[in-house]
């Protein structure tokens, strides 16, 4: 489809296939409600507090805070960076 200039058709393409596995004989929705309650369960049983700080506990960040301390360093050095560049 890359090479293809017939705009209708593209975007016939691509609505479909962003909107597979929704509705109709293929909906994955009650499957993907299943799977992250269960995620949430597993979770709450092992002791914390959602499945994104059990996935992010046995990452090299080790915990949800050090990502978020992470991420305001990354902040805070890029907006002085800014500051710089933009008094020049």
């Amino acid at each position: 489809m890359v090479y293809s200039r017939n705009r209708q058709l593209k975007e016939r393409l691509y609505k479909a296939f962003i909107s597979r596995a929704i509705g109709g004989q293929y909906d994955n929705s009650v499957l993907i409600d299943e799977i992250r309650q269960l995620r949430h369960e597993i979770a709450r049983i092992l002791g914390y507090e959602n499945f994104a700080e059990l996935v992010v506990s046995r990452s090299m960040a080790g915990s949800v805070e050090k990502i978020w301390e992470f991420i305001d360093i990354l902040r805070d050095r890029s907006f002085s960076g800014r500051e710089v560049e933009c008094d020049k």
